[in-house]
C-alpha cells in the first residue's frame, strides 16, 4: 500500500473511531482534503472495508446505505459486519486535524500566544539542511547569548513546548543542540567541503527513549486529573519520551524554557500599548 493510500486509511479510521461513520458529511470532508472525486472515495471506502478482519475482537462495522458505521444494522443489503480493532490499524489522523478537515468553520482552534512561524526562506534552508542531509551556516538569537552564528547540521524538526524547533550538531560547540525556528535569522547551505555534516547516528540523547511519569497536583481534583490525561486507578499515567526532549516535557525549574511572555486580558482604558 502506498504511503498516499496508508494516509487516506488512517483518515477513514479516524472517522469511524471519532464520529462512528463515514457517510456523507465525513465523505465531502475527506474528498476535500485529498482532492480527490466520488468515484476515488468509493475505492477507497471498499478498499478499507476488505482490508477490516471479518472476526472480532473490536466494535462492528457495517456498511449499509453507501456508508459504514459502528452500530446495530438488520444486515438489509447483506452484508455481514466487519470488525474495527482496539489498536489502530492504520496511522490514525490525529483528533484536531479530523475535526478541522469535517467541521471547517464549526471548529475554532484558538493560538493565542503561539510562536510565529519562521520566515519561508529560511524554512526552505531547514529543510534542504533536513533532507538532503547538509551542514548549515545560520544566525541565530540565543536568549543566553544574544545574536550568534553558528554552523550546524541538521536532522530532524521538533514541535514541543508550543514551539518549533531544529535539532542537529552544532559545529561550533561540539555537541547536538536544539535551535527554536522562530529565532534563526538567516540561514545558508554550506558545501561539503566547507563543513562535513554530522548525522543522526551520532545524538545519543535521540537514540535514547526514557519514562515519565505524570500524576495529579496535590491541589487538583484528582477524578478531573484522571479525565483529563488519562491517568489510571492510581493516578498516574506513564509514557516514552526521547531524552533529548526531557528538558522540554518534565517540570523543571529552568529560565530558558520559561514562556517569554504573558498573557492578559486587555483592558480599554489601557495606555501602555
Amino acid at each position: 500500500m502506498s504511503g498516499k493510500l496508508e494516509r487516506r486509511m488512517g483518515w477513514i479510521e479516524a472517522s469511524l473511531r471519532y464520529a462512528g461513520l463515514f457517510g456523507i458529511a465525513e465523505k465531502k470532508a475527506y474528498m476535500h482534503a485529498f482532492s480527490l472525486t466520488s468515484g476515488m472515495v468509493s475505492r477507497d471506502q471498499s478498499a478499507f472495508w476488505q482490508n477490516l478482519p471479518d472476526r472480532g475482537p473490536g466494535e462492528a462495522v457495517h456498511w449499509q446505505a453507501g456508508k459504514l458505521f459502528i452500530g446495530e444494522n438488520a444486515y438489509e443489503d447483506g452484508k455481514w459486519p466487519a470488525f474495527l480493532p482496539e489498536s489502530p490499524l492504520y496511522d490514525v489522523v490525529p483528533l484536531r486535524s479530523w475535526l478541522r478537515d469535517t467541521l471547517s468553520s464549526r471548529f475554532e482552534a484558538c493560538q493565542i500566544g503561539s510562536r510565529r512561524d519562521p520566515l519561508p526562506e529560511i524554512m526552505r534552508g531547514i529543510l534542504e539542511g533536513v533532507q538532503k542531509k547538509k551542514a548549515l551556516d545560520i544566525g541565530y538569537f540565543s536568549r543566553q547569548n544574544g545574536h550568534t552564528r553558528r554552523i550546524i547540521s541538521p536532522h530532524t524538526i521538533i514541535d514541543v513546548a508550543n514551539r518549533l524547533h531544529v535539532r542537529g550538531f552544532d559545529h561550533s560547540k561540539g555537541r547536538f543542540a536544539d535551535f527554536v525556528l522562530s529565532r534563526i535569522l538567516d540561514c545558508v547551505p554550506m558545501r561539503e567541503n566547507e563543513a562535513r555534516y554530522i548525522g543522526i547516528d551520532g545524538d545519543a540523547l535521540w537514540g535514547r527513549v526514557d519514562q515519565v511519569i505524570l500524576k495529579a497536583r496535590a491541589r487538583i481534583d484528582p477524578v478531573a486529573a484522571r479525565l483529563d490525561y488519562g491517568l489510571d486507578d492510581s493516578g498516574v499515567r506513564i509514557e516514552r519520551v526521547r531524552s533529548a526532549l526531557l528538558p522540554y516535557v518534565v517540570d523543571i525549574a529552568d529560565e530558558s524554557f520559561e514562556n517569554p511572555v504573558t498573557i492578559a486580558r486587555l483592558d480599554a482604558t489601557d495606555t501602555t500599548r
